[in-house]
């Protein structure tokens, strides 16, 4: 995965396409920045048993199109029902969602994304996969492998988002 660093700031620079729009409230900015960490919450699975590789497990339903589609409509009817701009504040917090199962496409490392749960549990990556993945954990990413794996997000997707 990249790290969640990455999928908020990510989350920021796709809001920032449409503060021009409308004027736009702070919880707006606030589920931007967090809906595209919202996918590695599937992590816990592996504290109750649930193999990587099992559509419960890490980088499977909650990186898939259909949880991204669901969950912003979620945050929507919570968070916005009675704007104007709904569809618009949907459609923005699917793509911050959705954001994060694509750059984990592009990681080289894991076992894909199941991009297409519930109709097809395979696991996909994308042929250029320049990102390096991060470890799970902050222990394990508090290191100089860490900071490598920022560099490295930084010349691939901080950098080409700015």
């Amino acid at each position: 995965m990249a790290t969640i660093i990455t999928h908020s700031i990510f989350g920021i620079g796709l809001a920032a396409i449409f503060k021009k729009l409308f004027k736009l409230e702070k919880k707006f900015w606030f589920w931007c920045f967090i809906l595209p960490i919202v996918p590695d919450l599937d992590v816990i699975s592996f504290k109750f048993g649930i193999e990587y590789s099992s559509p419960w497990g890490h980088r499977g339903f909650t990186h898939s199109i259909l949880f991204s589609i669901l969950f912003s409509l979620f945050i929507v009817l919570i968070s916005h029902r009675k704007s104007k701009y709904r569809f618009v504040y949907w459609f923005v917090y699917f793509l911050c969602l959705l954001s994060h199962p694509i750059l984990d496409a592009f990681t080289n490392g894991g076992l894909g994304v199941a991009f297409f749960w519930p109709i097809d549990n395979t696991r996909y990556f994308f042929p250029w996969r320049v990102i390096e993945v991060s470890p799970i954990g902050v222990k394990r990413f508090m290191s100089v492998r860490g900071v490598e794996i920022l560099l490295n997000e930084l010349k691939y997707v901080i950098a080409p988002l700015i």
